[in-house]
This record gives structure tokens, sequence and C-alpha cells, in this order.
């Protein structure tokens, strides 16, 4: 069975230098939509996935760094060359962010907790703490479970894709324009999607409502 292994360093966007410390600071993209926050932003109220001005408004007193791509891709490729030295074939989203097949890694090294361990020790020699690892068959739910962690608990093994899904709130599946429709027909979770017949979600959303409905069920492989 395909295993994936999701990498996220939540506050990549914030380690350049001369971000600022001690104070609330949320990283933004281009489209000013924040992508990362230190723990002073989270305890004030400030979420990922916010509109800069609407963390603003909840924290009048945050610091806010402009993400740059070029930058935080270079700072990452060492990042990527310790995860490489495990397993060769690392897709990656975004800088901070990976997803790696490890299925073979699992065998050589003999388990998924060998392989979580291996890939933290060659972390640990290349970047300062902080990775979250999610592990599912699917980069889907592999990235949703690394989102499902903490600073205590920093890794989370899926087994079951599709019941890990089955709770999780609809939103993690689309567009903004999307989730407010499925909201408005009624649906709040992945498994009140998963539970509408396929053919049915085809018709009425098209391809964007077909690919959620696959997420919803795990299967984007």
């Amino acid at each position: 069975m395909e295993r994936t292994l999701c990498i996220w360093f939540p506050d990549w966007p914030l380690r350049q230098p001369g971000t600022p410390t001690g104070k609330p600071v949320q990283a933004v993209d281009a489209s000013n939509r924040v992508i990362a926050i230190n723990n002073e932003a989270s305890n004030e109220g400030v979420a990922v996935g916010m509109r800069r001005r609407e963390a603003e408004a909840i924290c009048p007193v945050i610091e806010t760094v402009v993400a740059d791509q070029g930058h935080d891709a270079a700072r990452f490729e060492p990042v990527v060359k310790a995860i490489e030295s495990i397993v060769p074939r690392v897709e990656i989203v975004r800088p901070g962010l990976v997803l790696v097949p490890i299925t073979g890694a699992v065998r050589y090294f003999g388990g998924e907790e060998a392989v979580l361990e291996r890939v933290n020790k060659e972390l640990a020699a290349v970047a300062l703490p902080g990775q979250r690892l999610g592990l599912a068959a699917g980069p889907f739910a592999a990235q949703r479970a690394a989102e499902a962690t903490t600073a205590e608990s920093p890794y989370l093994i899926v087994d079951d894709d599709s019941a890990f899904l089955h709770t999780m709130d609809v939103s993690a599946v689309g567009s903004e324009e999307l989730v407010a429709t499925f909201r408005w027909l009624g649906i709040g979770t992945l498994g009140d999607l998963a539970a509408l017949p396929r053919a049915v979600v085809a018709s009425r959303f098209g391809d964007v409502g077909l690919q959620a409905h696959r997420y919803a069920h795990g299967e984007d492989r």
C-alpha cells in the first residue's frame, strides 16, 4: 500500500533574517493571505488562512513579513537534500512543505516509525527544530495530518485516510466560493461531502467539485 509522508515547517517564511522576535508576527503571501504565524500571534487569535486585514483587526500590533518565495526556496534547499538522502523522490509543494512517497523506505528501514526517526535525524543536522510530520496513504490526508499536529505531538500517523478525514471541516477541500456553496447546502464536513453520490457532485459542481469529492474520500493518488 502506498504511503505518503508530509514534512511541514509551519514557520518557514518567518525564518528569514530580520524577522522580529518576542512580538506577534505573521507572514503573508502575494495575495495578502496569512501563511505562517508565530506563537505570540497565535495566542492573540490570529490563524493561518486569514486575510491580512482580518489578522490586523484581531491584533493591531502584529508585525507583517511578506514571504519571499525565491529566498525561502534557496534557504530550503539543504532541507530537501537531507530528505533526498533517505528518499530520492521529493515533491516540493512550497518552501517549508514537501510530500514524500515512502513505501520503499518503510521496507528498507524496517517500519514507519523507523523512517520518521531517520528523517528527524537528518533534518536536525540542517535546520532548526520545529518540523511537523504527517503520514497517510495519500498526499491530501498526509498534509492534513501534518497540519493537525502540535508542538507537543509533532507527528501523526494515519491508518485510514477516509476515517481520518470524515469529521474534518469542509474548508479543507477547496476555494472559498466552493466551500461557501457547500455550507449553504448544509455540507459542513468532509464526511457530509463524501456521503453524496459522486455523479451528483460532478453534475452540480463540475471538475472542481469532483476533485473535492475525491479528496473527501482520501482518493488523490
